[in-house]
C-alpha cells in the first residue's frame, strides 16, 4: 500500500523539518521535495523501487511524486527536510519533467556548514523524533537555494516518465499538468484509459477529496502565488489559475484558505 502525504503535498508554503533517530517510514509520496543529510550512521532509503544506502555525511534530494521510503540503521540520525516548490521556483522550473539518476551526494564544506547551521542551529534536544522550528523567510529561502544548487551542479538529469503506473499518482499528474485548463474528470479518465467512477471512487478513497475538490486546491495555490509575489490582479490570478470566473474563484478560494484573494492580495502590500 502507498501512502500519500497530504500533510506535505497541498500548500504553498510546505516547510516541515525533523531529526529522526532510528528512522523506519513505509512507502510513500508527496508533492513536495525531501532533502536528507545524514548526521550519524548509515540507512536503506528505497527511491522508485531503487535502494540507496547514505551514510553520514552523505545527502539526497527526494523529487516531488517518487515513491520513498526508510529502513533503519542501527544508531542513526538523520536530519529530514519536507518543503514545496514555492521555495525554490527557479530550480523548481529548471528541472520541471527531469529526475536526476541518482538522488544521492554530498555537499561541500562550506555548503554543508551553513545549511546545517541555518536549518538546525544549536539544537541539543535528543530523542527519537525533533521538530525543527523554520528559519526566517529570507535565510529559509537562501539555504534551500543553495542546497538545490549544489544538488544541480553535481547531479546528471534524465527525462521523467509521463506515467509512473500508479493510478493516484497518474491523477495527480494529470491534474497538476492541467489544472490551469477547462477539464473534467471524464476528460482525465479517458486520457489515462480509466473508468471515470473508479477514479473518482479511487480518490475519495485514498485522498479523502474528489477530483473537483483536488483541482481546486492546485488552482488555488497557484492563484495565492501569483497574488502574493506577483503585481497580478485578483481577476488575472482567476483566469490563469484555471477558475472560469471570478465568482466560483472568490467563494472557492476563501472556502479553500480562509481569506478572500482581495484580503490576501492587499495583505501582501503591507
Amino acid at each position: 500500500m502507498i501512502f500519500h502525504q497530504i500533510d506535505n503535498s497541498i500548500g504553498n508554503n510546505i516547510y516541515n523539518a525533523y531529526i529522526y533517530e532510528d528512522f523506519n517510514f513505509h512507502l510513500h509520496f508527496h508533492k513536495g521535495y525531501e532533502f536528507v543529510f545524514v548526521l550519524k550512521g548509515e540507512l536503506c532509503v528505497t527511491v522508485d523501487k531503487k535502494k540507496y544506502f547514505p551514510k553520514q555525511g552523505e545527502c539526497m534530494l527526494i523529487f516531488p511524486y517518487q515513491f520513498h521510503s526508510y529502513q533503519k540503521g542501527e544508531g542513526s540520525k538523520i536530519f529530514v527536510v519536507v518543503f514545496s516548490n514555492a521555495h525554490v521556483p527557479f530550480f523548481h522550473n529548471l528541472t520541471e519533467n527531469r529526475l536526476a539518476v541518482s538522488p544521492v551526494f554530498s555537499l561541500s564544506e562550506t555548503t554543508e556548514k551553513f545549511i546545517l547551521a541555518s536549518l538546525i542551529g544549536n539544537t541539543l534536544v535528543e530523542g527519537e523524533k525533533i521538530e525543527i522550528p523554520a528559519p526566517d523567510p529570507l535565510l529559509l529561502k537562501a539555504t534551500l537555494y543553495a542546497l538545490c544548487a549544489e544538488f544541480f551542479q553535481l547531479s546528471e538529469f534524465v527525462p521523467a516518465p509521463a506515467f509512473r503506473s500508479d493510478p493516484v499518482l497518474d491523477c495527480l499528474l494529470y491534474i497538476e499538468s492541467r489544472y490551469t485548463e477547462n477539464v473534467s474528470l471524464q476528460d482525465m479518465a479517458k486520457e489515462l484509459g480509466f473508468n471515470a467512477e473508479y477514479l473518482c471512487r479511487l480518490l475519495n478513497r485514498t485522498l479523502g477529496i474528489g477530483f473537483k475538490t483536488l483541482i481546486n486546491q492546485y488552482r488555488c495555490e497557484r492563484a495565492q502565488y501569483l497574488l502574493t509575489n506577483t503585481k497580478a490582479t485578483v481577476t488575472v490570478a482567476a483566469m490563469e489559475s484555471g477558475f472560469q470566473s471570478i465568482r466560483s474563484f472568490n467563494r472557492v478560494f476563501k472556502e479553500t484558505t480562509g481569506i478572500s484573494p482581495h484580503e490576501l492580495k492587499q495583505s501582501s502590500k503591507i
